[in-house]
């Protein structure tokens, strides 16, 4: 690897010039000639060569980055690196990919790959042909990965008893985030009504969505599955506890409850009624961030000024009224084409 410089020195020759006695020399002798160059120049020139000592086999790894150091169970994620042949001559090499925990975690049952094979071939610097191959190593994290930071380690072997090249790193496997936001919260109806004695009411369906942002298993190897959601209407529960069978990362999914409001909103008091819905309520799941597993939004039920609401009604049969008189016209002028 280290570089030096050797200078080669060379002083020039008189000059001598056509005409001179020199170039009066006979074919079987030459006559000595003692006078003085006709003209002559003292100049040195200096031709300079770098040398760099090349190690026989040697090799290094580059790269090994990555735009997110983050990793989920089960998923699969590239880090980047250059492998080089800095050697002098041609070299193959044998690839290990390991990971570890700073906490004893398991890592067993991760996959992990160079994204080479064994026998991977390349020139050195006294060839012709590839001395550099782009690659990517593969990790996939168990699919009951615990939470934590895991080192990966890369070790490139020469196979020809060059030191060993490579490279390490961390990656993070985070925790579970179970998320419910407010805007998650949509109706059915923009309103409902209520009748003026409270016996009858609209029925309104409440849909939410709920998502994980985060991992698939807790720091106590609970997994993401069988989660519970709870309805809330003026702070009590309404209906059965929905439960979602798994929940992956970046998975979401839209859950519904049918509601028939019990009391109409006090316009005065109050902005609507408080519908709430919360995921895990139990906390059975252990989690980055809790205070984003419920969302809240606001209903209004309207009590109308009659026991039975007149427009509902009215509209009902005028409805029913443009059906039948569809149908009689339609029977009679089929009668009247026969």
């Amino acid at each position: 690897g280290d570089t030096n410089s050797v200078q080669v020195y060379g002083k020039t020759d008189p000059k001598f010039y056509t005409g001179s006695t020199r170039s009066q020399c006979g074919s079987d002798n030459c006559e000595t000639d003692t006078s003085a160059a006709s003209a002559s120049s003292n100049v040195t020139n200096t031709v300079t060569i770098s040398l760099t000592a090349a190690t026989e086999y040697s090799s290094s790894v580059t790269g090994c980055d990555s735009d997110d150091n983050t990793i989920y169970q089960g998923q699969t994620a590239l880090w980047d690196y250059t492998l080089t042949n800095t050697g002098y001559s041609e070299d193959n090499y044998a690839f290990t990919v390991t990971a570890s925990s700073t906490t004893g975690a398991e890592t067993g049952f991760w996959t992990l790959s160079a994204g080479l094979s064994n026998g991977k071939n390349l020139v050195g610097t006294s060839g012709t042909g590839d001395s550099s191959i782009e690659s990517a190593i593969s990790i996939t994290a168990a699919s009951d990965a615990r939470p934590g930071t895991y080192n990966i380690e890369l070790v490139v072997e020469s196979n020809n008893g060059g030191p060993d090249a490579g490279c390490n790193f961390d990656v993070v496997v985070p925790e579970p985030d179970l998320e419910i936001k407010n805007t998650d919260i949509t109706f059915s109806h923009n309103s409902a009504w209520i009748s003026k004695n409270g016996d009858n009411s609209q029925i309104v369906t409440i849909y939410v969505k709920v998502r994980n942002n985060g991992g698939t298993v807790d720091s106590s190897g609970v997994k993401t599955n069988d989660i519970e959601v709870k309805f809330y209407v003026d702070g009590a529960q309404i209906g059965a506890v929905e439960t979602i069978a798994s929940l992956a990362h970046g998975e979401e999914v839209t859950l519904s409850r049918e509601w028939q409001p019990a009391r109409a909103y006090d316009d005065k008091n109050e902005v609507g009624l408080s519908i709430v819905v919360k995921v895990d309520p139990s906390d059975n799941i252990d989690e980055s961030d809790n205070d984003n597993n419920q969302g809240t939004q606001y209903f209004k039920v309207i009590r109308t000024t009659s026991s039975t609401p007149s427009f509902f009604i009215g509209f009902f049969a005028l409805i029913s009224a443009i059906a039948m008189a569809v149908m009689l016209s339609s029977y009679y002028r089929n009668r009247d084409l026969e």
